[in-house]
């Protein structure tokens, strides 16, 4: 017994030097000479979830369950079964999430992966039954109050989405400052804080209305659509001194000041502050003067190319006339498209800074710029809370005149793009996606591409995107591209619903694209879309009618 605990111990510190391999033949070795000891079971586990193989760790965890059926390994099991949702396993996560409840009917946080679990399935009266569960248990946990926001916010409730947002966001920024460099709370601290040296720029333009009541249909529709009437929000050139940029997000902050944006707000505080323990204090990186055009999911093409890319274009000229202003971007290993797009907007490497910043770095700009833009213009009159994420239709059609004008003319714009999400590992593909494919071909023929981003340089992307007539496809990154689109080119997507994230419509109402739903076909955030002989019908009248109509040159 001697022997196998030293094993256990060797295997222990093995694993904390990183130094896995080594650590997983100590616990082989330590449970083959003690096969019933449940701990050395959950650290072959942990091991191999550590090196992606996940399925042999599930096994080696549901082996230790059964030596010992503890709550807290019903739920590592749970969580390691959400990494395979993809593959259909949601059945298995939600049985080990129900016997750690069964085990312990006080287990919050089996509550709330339960409520997540939900959320993700599009029952969101369930996610919000359970999440509140998790909330009675734990009152102060910022991380259930934003699953509750959220299953608000896509049951398409949103004041109740923003009330259990800032509940959330307030548990997490006195977290967080009680974490901040070791100190106390700051009663002083100002969060959601007003720049004071900012200057507004198309301030001309700042509340004109552009958009439509609601999107084009053809036929009923099955669920209220929602009003796409938006209003040129307010945009400002900002100018701070002597702050910390913080994160991978960059949130920025000075001792008396936090300069957060709404959509910070909105993706939740939580997960940028509280997620893992800091260091104190935390190793500064002096940067004399700092650009930063930091979104939180900047590594996401959407976020990327509309959100992080119309900040960076909008500094330009603050760039072109100071040649010591370096820009803050995504690390190193970023996507692709972040480099390719870097290029294609001029911003030479020894311009640009990748973002270091962990749990143990941070920057400090003794002079730090950025652009912003300000709700509730945004989306007036419907205020929707997504609007956090539409940037201004000037900075949206500058970007587009950068990028890929001037279009070609109306005869040679001729091509219909279906937007595929084919990886299986995506939300929202298409169901029957064959049956759609061979449908577009028949009607229209050599002039359909099937387009699926990955791999495909961003250069091709934004020519292919330049010549398209049509573009058809599922809510998701793909119809980012549209951003390229001649104005009056036609935009046809298969919605989300409820229709809280209007996106891809914001793009087309301050681009002046032709935009169109087919409701006969849609899905929740995290759900598929299935095609069938009725709802493929539509999809073809809605094409048939959209090629009739006469292309206009832009």
């Amino acid at each position: 017994m001697d022997q196998t605990r030293t094993l256990y111990r060797l295997g222990i510190e093995q694993y904390g030097r990183g130094e896995l391999d080594a650590a997983l033949r100590s616990f082989q070795q330590h449970i083959a000479a003690n096969p019933t000891d449940h701990n050395g079971y959950i650290c072959i586990g942990v091991i191999l979830e550590a090196k992606d193989r996940l399925e042999e760790a599930l096994d080696f965890y549901c082996k230790a369950v059964a030596l010992r059926p503890d709550p807290k390994y019903h739920h590592l099991i749970g969580s390691a079964y959400q990494k395979l949702r993809h593959l259909g396993k949601t059945k298995q996560e939600a049985e080990h999430y129900a016997s750690a409840i069964r085990l312990q009917p006080d287990f919050a946080d089996a509550w709330h992966s339960l409520a997540g679990l939900h959320l993700y399935q599009g029952d969101y009266d369930e996610s919000i039954r359970t999440a509140k569960c998790a909330i009675d248990l734990k009152i102060d946990e910022p991380r259930y109050y934003h699953t509750l926001a959220l299953a608000h916010f896509f049951r398409g409730d949103d004041r109740a989405a923003r009330d259990q947002m800032t509940k959330s966001n307030e548990l997490a920024i006195a977290r967080w400052d009680q974490q901040l460099d070791g100190q106390p709370q700051r009663p002083q601290r100002r969060w959601f804080a007003d720049p004071h040296r900012k200057s507004e720029i198309f301030s001309e333009q700042t509340g004109a209305q552009y958009g439509q009541p609601t999107p084009n249909v053809l036929g009923d529709s099955p669920w209220t659509l929602p009003s796409l009437i938006y209003q040129q929000q307010q945009v400002y050139q900002i100018t701070l001194h002597n702050v910390c940029v913080e994160g991978l997000h960059g949130i920025v902050y000075d001792d008396e000041h936090v300069y957060c944006s709404q959509h910070v707000m909105i993706q939740g505080l939580w997960r940028f502050f509280t997620e893992a323990p800091r260091r104190h204090p935390r190793e500064s990186i002096t940067v004399p003067k700092l650009a930063s055009i930091h979104q939180p999911d900047a590594t996401n093409y959407y976020h990327w190319t509309v959100e992080c890319l119309t900040r960076l274009l909008l500094l330009q000229d603050q760039l072109n006339s100071d040649d010591s202003l370096t820009v803050l971007v995504p690390s190193a290993n970023a996507p692709p498209f972040v480099d390719e797009s870097l290029k294609l907007l001029r911003l030479e490497p020894s311009r640009r800074l990748p973002n270091q910043a962990d749990r143990r770095r941070r920057y400090f700009a003794q002079q730090l710029c950025y652009i912003d833009w300000r709700q509730p213009l945004s989306a007036a009159p419907t205020n929707e809370l997504a609007a956090a994420w539409y940037p201004p239709r000037e900075g949206l059609r500058r970007l587009r005149r950068k990028l890929a004008e001037p279009h070609p003319a109306a005869e040679a714009r001729t091509l219909v793009i279906y937007t595929s999400r084919s990886d299986s590992k995506q939300p929202r593909h298409i169901e029957n996606e064959m049956m759609l494919v061979e449908a577009l071909q028949h009607q229209i023929g050599d002039r359909l591409v099937v387009f699926v981003g990955d791999n495909m340089p961003m250069t091709e992307q934004i020519d292919l995107f330049r010549r398209a007539h049509l573009v058809i496809g599922p809510h998701g990154a793909a119809l980012t591209n549209t951003l390229f689109c001649a104005p009056g080119t036609r935009v046809v997507e298969f919605p989300v619903v409820p229709p809280v994230l209007n996106h891809f419509a914001h793009l087309a109402m301050a681009l002046d694209l032709d935009y169109w739903l087919v409701p006969q076909i849609s899905t929740h955030y995290q759900g598929h879309y299935t095609i069938d002989t009725q709802n493929l019908h539509w999809i073809l009248k809605v094409v048939e009618h959209l090629m009739s109509r006469p292309t206009q040159s832009p």
